[in-house]
């Protein structure tokens, strides 16, 4: 496509950039540069010299850097979105060309760059209960039953009471892992010793305490 023929690019983005007010700043001039970038993707055979792997791999670094190491469905799609509109509007292309000429490439190179993989839609009705775990989480067990929420007071001292629990029996199994390391090193004197302790043993704690002072 010639240059007196081909459509304003910098129209085109300035068009796109009214549905960028999500995006801060930084994240916009790095939507602009993955915008450029793609168009030396499509003109390279007009006299740039880099790679297009070279060119996906840039891009590809721009679009982690927007989304983020743990992106939403929301923010990935406003980003792909972002960055897509401007080359579609000016290069007259559909979204299924884009996709398959550019798009499919920088999310591979994404994925096995930065383990970025689109995630998956999430239903308004799961966002909010996922909101209303994460407000219930930072409440005290008072703080719940002042409110009213036995249900969830309940659970939470459920789950509080079977931590407790198994941080006691982890300790117990760390013990007798401990005892029975000793047992099968120990000298025959030794084991006698220990049977001596362990029969006796308030004499040896007061025995044991008496030491410290």
């Amino acid at each position: 496509m010639s240059k007196e023929n081909k459509p304003s690019l910098k129209k085109a983005k300035a068009e796109v950039k009214k549905a960028l007010l999500v995006l801060s700043s930084n994240q916009s001039k790095l939507v602009d540069e993955s915008v450029s970038l793609i168009e030396r993707v499509y003109d390279e055979e007009v006299g740039y010299t880099m790679t297009r792997g070279k060119l996906i791999g840039l891009i590809a670094d721009k679009f982690a850097e927007i989304v983020g190491t743990n992106p939403t469905y929301a923010l990935w799609n406003l980003a792909k979105e972002s960055i897509m509109n401007p080359v579609l509007s000016a290069r007259g292309i559909d979204e299924k060309s884009f996709n398959s000429n550019i798009w499919d490439s920088v999310t591979t190179y994404a994925e096995n760059e930065y383990g970025l993989v689109k995630p998956k839609s999430v239903s308004a009705d799961a966002e909010r209960q996922a909101k209303r775990r994460e407000e219930l989480a930072k409440m005290s067990i008072a703080e719940l039953e002042a409110k009213g929420l036995f249900k969830e007071a309940g659970a939470r001292k459920e789950k509080e009471l079977k931590e407790k629990v198994d941080k006691e029996n982890e300790k117990y199994d760390k013990m007798k892992k401990a005892i029975k390391a000793f047992m099968d090193k120990a000298t025959h004197k030794e084991l006698v010793l220990f049977n001596t302790i362990t029969n006796n043993i308030e004499p040896f704690a007061k025995f044991a305490e008496s030491l410290k002072s």
